[in-house]
């Protein structure tokens, strides 16, 4: 999937004076920025709910309504 990420010229020619040097695209490098600034990686991408396993910690969360923990509501009835 491809994205459109407006940048002002200033920091987009410095992206593309790294990118030179590396002998990359400008995507590669805001791409690895991103991953590195978030802590994400490509290769940790895709890791599924396993990554998100015990962001609650606590033991009466499964009684829970997991939508009013997740997202703030309750889900309608």
């Amino acid at each position: 999937m491809i994205h459109e990420v407006l940048v002002e010229d200033e920091p987009y020619e410095t992206l593309e004076s790294i990118a030179r040097r590396c002998g990359r695209s400008v995507a590669e490098i805001v791409g690895d920025l991103v991953a590195q600034h978030f802590g994400a990686s490509r290769a940790g991408a895709g890791k599924g709910l396993g990554a998100i396993e015990g962001i609650v910690d606590d033991p009466a969360a499964a009684e829970l309504d997991h939508d009013a923990v997740i997202y703030g509501a309750a889900k309608p009835r």
